[in-house]
């Protein structure tokens, strides 16, 4: 399941941020990004005693590598796209 989580959010992304320039791109990543943080947290909360802050700040850092993700594949914004 955490290989799961890990690995799909990111071969999704690739793909949607990879192809060719699409309408919605950004609102199928925001969607994405959602999906599979609400699934990480679920999983947090169902297989193992952690308290509803912590959970909160394992979601956020998840999110967060999501969104580094996004933001460092190539045609995404940062410092090399201009």
């Amino acid at each position: 399941m955490i290989l799961a989580l890990l690995i799909l959010p990111v071969y999704i992304l690739y793909r949607i941020t990879a192809g060719p320039s699409a309408y919605n791109t950004d609102a199928l990543c925001m969607g994405v990004l959602l999906i599979f943080t609400l699934c990480f947290s679920a999983g947090l909360s169902f297989f193992t005693r952690a308290q509803r802050h912590e959970i909160l700040a394992a979601a956020a850092g998840y999110a967060a590598v999501l969104v580094v993700f996004i933001g460092n594949v190539s045609g995404r914004g940062g410092f090399g796209s201009n």
